[in-house]
């Protein structure tokens, strides 16, 4: 092996900020003794390295959280990931222990996605790189023909990001959240409707005037060419959960079906659904302006005895330019065991909150759940990420988030409330959006080459009663259904087996709206501890005892219908 030099720098910088427990040694995990311990620890490292590039990045600075240069922790990542493509062909994995094996082949599959492809990226991911303007007067075909897919969105991901930062209505500027959250308290419904088409520059800067030579139908259309038989997005989530493809589209309409039944079946305009929807957010908005939301956040996440400031959490939420329009969760720092205790990873949470509110708290809360999950994270350096289902991971990142939506946690937390119906309302108006939005993409991704303005309208009409406007692609709003297609199914998905998880949990253990001590350390080591080292379809059967399935959550949105007038003499 060569011999590997790290900057001095980056050493001391991680040796300040690392955050042990005060408490007695203990023996040490059998990893750390097996033959491949030297490799990951360097691939440990480098994982690192590359989670502060990341942050630093999308923090839009020069110089890392810890002070260290981005120029010098390139340098760094450069040389590990140089050390790490040189060591396997002095492994002989045939001579490894099962366990061993398997962690060898799982960092490989690390290494080969993740570098060197994220330093050739890194080169211009500087934050006057990210701040440059793109031109957003392109040939989307002549883009691909030139320089590939990924440029394209790229480019479409850059448009969409100056679009959603600048909404004008009138003489107001709001981002893309912010338009959608006045969609839900605005009265006046011309004026609601003069924000809603006021999303149409969003829109447009991923499918142009819908003709086929878009950006997103180009993109698609190119894309679906390379698909074969079980490799369209949706299959891959669907494998993840048991599943085929054809069974995750009857479960979409499954739960579309739901709603419909569940909600009056009068149309209404698109600007009408999310002041509908908004009611809950409307009457408790004095409760939650945007000054309180860290503070609500913070303070019911350490009743459930998980202490965000202690975990290292990171909130990069205030509007700025370049700021991210999709909320998000990131790694800052790995998790790890030094010096005979755990080394908690580094939560970083991303996005956009110019205003309060019931939904942004619910928000707030989902990536907060994320947070917890990568703090509660206790495993060997190879399997010290994500678990291996998007949709197990955003699903579970709801187990708290879903409590604001109900009037027993309102009044607790917020010393309000309202009735049932119009919490759950406000709470799954939003996941039916999802769920439209994944069997849009499955249609779509089915058939490339059909009219996707069209697609949408059929579904959101005949299952959200919301009135077709197929002259608007006002499903673009979602830079998901781009820069991750079929992701979209993974919140929806991920609805289910939370309703299904949530109502396990409260039958175990009892309801935890008002607090809970204990309820972090159990969902800790049922569901949060093992990244990748246990299957996250293994998780949740050992939890239900079963397949999830989508009882819970249609039981749940039965709760919106009136109830039958008592009879009787």
């Amino acid at each position: 092996m060569r011999h590997l030099q790290i900057s001095i720098a980056t050493v001391i910088a991680f040796q300040a900020i690392a955050w042990i427990p005060a408490r007695a040694q203990a023996p040490a995990p059998a990893w750390t003794r097996s033959p491949i311990a030297p490799f990951e620890r360097t691939f440990e490292r480098a994982r690192r390295i590359k989670d502060q590039i990341d942050v630093t990045v999308a923090s839009g600075r020069d110089t890392s959280a810890r002070g260290v240069p981005l120029a010098t922790l390139r340098t760094d990542l450069a040389a590990l990931a140089d050390t790490m493509n040189g060591f396997p062909g002095r492994v002989i994995s045939g001579r490894l222990a099962p366990t061993d094996r398997a962690a060898w082949h799982a960092m490989l599959a690390v290494i080969a996605h993740e570098f060197p492809g994220p330093l050739a990226d890194a080169s211009s991911g500087t934050p006057a790189a990210r701040a440059a303007r793109p031109v957003c007067t392109y040939d989307a075909a002549q883009l691909v023909a030139d320089s590939g897919v990924r440029v394209l969105r790229a480019r479409m991901k850059g448009c969409y990001r100056l679009a959603a930062e600048a909404v004008r209505v009138g003489d107001s500027t709001f981002n893309r959240l912010g338009a959608l959250g006045r969609l839900g308290w605005v009265e006046d419904r011309a004026r609601r409707q003069a924000i809603w088409l006021a999303l149409d520059t969003v829109w447009r800067s991923v499918n142009g005037d819908n003709a086929r030579t878009s950006a997103w139908r180009t993109m698609l259309a190119t894309e679906a060419r390379g698909w074969r038989a079980g490799a369209r997005p949706v299959d891959r989530s669907a494998r993840a959960l048991g599943m085929t493809g054809a069974q995750v589209e009857q479960a979409m309409v499954a739960l579309l079906e739901a709603w419909r039944r569940a909600t009056p079946d009068s149309l209404i305009e698109p600007w009408d659904y999310w002041f509908q929807n908004g009611e809950a957010s409307r009457r408790l908005a004095a409760r939650i302006p945007r000054t309180r939301l860290l503070e609500l956040n913070r303070a019911y996440y350490a009743a459930l005895g998980a202490d965000l400031a202690g975990m290292r959490a990171h909130y990069d939420i205030d509007p700025r330019p370049g700021q991210t329009p999709v909320a998000y969760t990131t790694f800052g720092d790995r998790p790890r065991w030094e010096q005979g205790a755990w080394v908690s990873a580094e939560p970083w949470i991303f996005a956009t909150y110019a205003d309060g509110g019931l939904d942004i708290l619910n928000e707030l809360l989902h990536e907060s759940g994320h947070a917890v999950h990568i703090a509660a994270i206790r495993t060997r350096p190879a399997y010290a990420d994500w678990p291996d289902s998007d949709v197990f991971t955003e699903g579970i990142a709801d187990i708290v988030a879903l409590d604001a939506y109900e009037p027993a946690w309102q009044q607790h937390w917020l010393g309000d409330s309202v009735p049932t119906a119009v919490s759950l309302r406000a709470r799954y108006g939003g996941i039916m959006l999802d769920a439209a939005w994944s069997l849009f993409e499955i249609r779509m991704h089915r058939a490339p080459d059909a009219d996707p303005n069209a697609t949408w309208s059929e579904i959101t009409s005949r299952y959200l009663h919301i009135r077709p406007h197929p002259e608007r692609s006002w499903w673009a709003m979602r830079a998901q259904l781009f820069d991750l297609p079929g992701y979209m199914l993974n919140y929806a998905m991920g609805a289910i087996i939370v309703a299904d998880v949530r109502a396990a949990l409260v039958a175990k253990h009892g309801a935890w709206l008002a607090g809970d001590a204990g309820w972090y350390a159990r969902a800790s080591e049922a569901l949060y501890r093992h990244g990748r080292e246990v299957p996250a379809r293994t998780l949740v059967e050992r939890l239900l005892g079963r397949r999830p399935d989508a009882r819970a959550l249609t039981h749940d949105l039965a709760r919106m219908r009136p109830r039958a007038p008592a009879t009787g003499p």
